[in-house]
């Protein structure tokens, strides 16, 4: 497993990891944008989603999602601790930034975004990163190069800006002073899918491979895939659906009883939970479930489900 290269340059020379840079999203971005980002990143270096030429550049994906993304994203969402400490120490390297020159920036951009001055920086700023972020990860053999960049350029806002980051753990903008205008503009033109349209994109192929696994009678393998769904969304009503009815297979009623219920709340005229819940009712004996309406009704609704329910209650288990 090759061992990726330390980072001289920007925010990485005070020896501190440059989350923000990581993750392509400018210092004192909101938890939101950071997850936005972090999804559409994933989408890129997550094992059978991307889509990579050669075994190194596997490699190096996984080492970038390991090392580097996945700890960034810990740091700036999850581990509020961790995040208060390093927006200390980012107030701490902005005290010291003001005094800083030019020959401490190594790339072209980084000094004319530092010769643009402090009027319009917070605009500037996040048009220079935006325009690198948006390509961070396209080219795997280009990512480090670009988050040393957009690094650079993070340390060019601290050495413009002459208020403190906030350290407190509400969502808050270091950009606040920016006009509400202004952003817009920015965020117009780099808008792309939206965060809920990159869950979809990164859950999809977890769902796709279960219902593989079901409908070739490998339950198991379905429930680690659905766990793993579960993790980057746990509020996919077809992910909790699907583990329900695997679980089923399994006999495990009562784990299926709990995903069966959690998909109608999430989604209460989902049509394979609600069948998934007679079939739960029937073999746990809740139900009388004896008249032939209702074996006719349930027949029909498994006829529905098509390719995702697989046949999954095609044939009645026998007790």
């Amino acid at each position: 497993m090759p061992t990726i290269p330390p980072i001289k340059c920007g925010l990485f020379q005070f020896d501190i990891t440059d989350y923000h840079a990581i993750l392509g999203v400018p210092l004192g971005a909101s938890p939101e944008e950071v997850r936005k980002n972090y999804l559409k990143v994933t989408r890129i270096l997550f094992p059978d989603v991307r889509k990579l030429e050669t075994q190194e550049e596997e490699k190096l994906a996984d080492q970038l999602l390991s090392k580097l993304v996945n700890p960034s994203y810990e740091t700036l969402v999850k581990d509020q601790a961790a995040r208060r400490d390093y927006l200390l120490v980012l107030d701490q390297i902005s005290d010291r930034a003001s005094n800083l020159g030019e020959s401490i920036l190594k790339s072209k951009a980084a000094k004319e975004l530092l010769s643009s001055g402090e009027t319009k920086i917070d605009l500037n700023y996040r048009k220079y990163l935006n325009t690198i972020a948006k390509k961070e990860y396209q080219e795997i053999h280009k990512t480090l190069e670009r988050i040393a960049l957009i690094s650079e350029f993070n340390l060019v806002y601290l050495m413009l800006k002459s208020d403190k980051l906030t350290t407190e753990t509400t969502p808050s903008s270091a950009t606040q002073k920016t006009s509400q205008k202004e952003i817009e503009e920015v965020q117009k033109e780099n808008q792309e899918t939206t965060p809920e349209e990159t869950t979809a994109n990164l859950i999809d192929p977890y769902l796709r491979r279960a219902q593989n696994f079901i409908n070739k009678k490998d339950y198991q393998k379905a429930v680690i895939d659905l766990r793993e769904a579960l993790k980057i969304d746990s509020k996919n009503a077809k992910a909790h659906t699907l583990l329900g009815l695997a679980y089923v297979k399994q006999n495990q009623l009562g784990m299926a009883k709990v995903h069966i219920n959690k998909a109608l709340q999430l989604d209460p005229e989902n049509e394979m939970a609600l069948e998934g819940k007679q079939v739960l009712q029937r073999l746990s004996g809740d139900s009388k479930g004896s008249n032939s309406s209702g074996k006719k009704e349930s027949k029909e609704k498994s006829n529905k489900g098509g390719g995702l329910l697989g046949g999954l209650f095609g044939k009645k288990k026998k007790k």
